[in-house]
């Protein structure tokens, strides 16, 4: 299957995610690079909102561990309810915000002083569970 071919046949919002998962499997198997360019090439999967995502998790992941370790290097443990806390931050300038300020906060307290305040989840306002339709066939 062509890029061409998901241009024809695939639905416009699923297009960017097939090729890129098709690039992928398809460079595992075959890596050949002219295989890759009759599926758009590497811009294909730097556009698939799915690749997007997979690399925007990898790079929060990437980020929360780093400040953690930089909290660790300095102040020797820290604890589960603050890295939970630094999990919670997920943009990006925040997160280099936060990254630059481990490296010289003056202590643990300082540091998590900076950290966004966390909002509790808003309550349902649904009162009682929805019932399911009984099926047909019973």
């Amino acid at each position: 299957m062509t890029h061409q071919k998901f241009d024809r046949e695939a639905r416009r919002s699923e297009r960017a995610n097939l090729l890129a998962v098709t690039q992928v499997l398809t460079e595992l198997r075959f890596p050949d690079p002219q295989l890759l360019a009759l599926l758009g090439g590497r811009q294909i999967m730097i556009d698939s909102p799915l690749i997007r995502d997979l690399v925007t998790e990898n790079t929060q992941h990437t980020m929360h561990e780093g400040i953690r370790l930089v909290l660790v290097g300095r102040f020797d443990t820290v604890s589960d309810a603050l890295v939970a806390r630094i999990k919670s931050v997920r943009r990006k300038p925040e997160l280099d915000a936060l990254i630059q300020y481990a490296g010289m906060c003056p202590d643990l307290a300082a540091f998590e002083a900076r950290l966004p305040v966390e909002r509790p989840l808003p309550a349902s306002t649904r009162k009682t569970p929805r019932r399911r339709k009984p099926s047909s066939d019973q």
